[in-house]
């Protein structure tokens, strides 16, 4: 994923604009890493 992908799901993260549940189903469909998922969330995958 592109570094503007993953900041444009980290601020709608951060503003609640989507949810964990939401982010864990990008990682799973592969438009994010889980390294990048706990990047955005500060939780491990």
């Amino acid at each position: 994923m592109s570094e503007a992908n993953k900041m444009k799901y980290k601020k709608r993260y951060e503003r609640n604009g989507c949810t964990k549940e939401q982010l864990r189903r990008l990682v799973e469909l592969g438009a994010l890493t889980a390294a990048e998922y706990a990047e955005i969330t500060g939780e491990s995958y």
